[in-house]
């Protein structure tokens, strides 16, 4: 056979077993998304389903009359480690209905726990997305002795995580948390007008005093002066 003829026909098989390596991978790769996103959605169903399973009797103990070092003593007992993340889950759920002294009993159950500590790590060490996360939670517990780390989050090159960590100063509503906020907005060159006021709004009551004082001693910006101006 004429060595022409041999090279073409070893570029032919070479061409041939690499379009079916290529195949087997597709193949390969589809069966591994399947099989993915099967385990997903049985570890979803698992997740759910605990969170149904403990939904009631975390509400139970934070609106019993209990105080929270019992509730927690209850929760070890009856909810294994295994189920910690559901278990957080549960506990920021009931953040968003319950009111007065049952949020409080549930603001130190989220700290004796240690999610607050868990979430402080994260906004010290963890990625953006994870630190947006984390300041949601903490301004969802109003956990006070998170301020600190939260005002660090300003600072942030990411919008969201800046705008995380403002909400969640404006729902733990401490002196030093609304001041804070106060003073990202007097400071702040790229002011994102919008998501700063839907966070002031959300507070009303608490920002009003600030907004008041700050429109008496003027602003030479004209959009901020504006954006006071609609506020109060």
């Amino acid at each position: 056979m004429p060595q022409a003829d041999v090279l073409t026909a070893s570029i032919a098989m070479a061409v041939t077993y690499s379009v079916i390596g290529l195949f087997v991978l597709v193949v390969f790769m589809f069966l591994s998304l399947i099989v993915l996103r099967i385990v997903v959605a049985r570890r979803e169903r698992a997740f759910d389903g605990k969170v149904e399973e403990i939904r009631p009797v975390v509400y139970e103990l934070l609106t019993g009359d209990s105080p929270a070092g019992e509730v927690v003593a209850e929760l070890h007992a009856t909810i294994p480690m295994q189920d910690r993340r559901a278990l957080e889950y549960v506990l920021l759920e009931n953040a968003r209905v319950l009111k007065g002294r049952e949020l409080e009993i549930l603001t130190m159950v989220f700290e004796q726990l240690g999610y607050a500590d868990e979430d402080i790590t994260t906004i010290r060490h963890g990625r953006d997305i994870k630190k947006a996360e984390s300041a949601f939670h903490l301004g969802t517990m109003r956990t006070a002795r998170a301020v600190p780390y939260l005002v660090s989050l300003l600072s942030s090159s990411s919008p969201e995580v800046k705008f995380s960590a403002l909400n969640a100063l404006s729902k733990i509503g401490t002196p030093d948390a609304i001041a804070a906020v106060m003073e990202y907005l007097a400071t702040d060159n790229d002011l994102e007008t919008m998501r700063v006021a839907e966070v002031i709004l959300e507070r009303k009551q608490a920002f009003s005093p600030y907004l008041e004082e700050w429109l008496k001693r003027g602003e030479a910006d004209i959009p901020r002066l504006e954006l006071l101006i609609d506020l109060v």
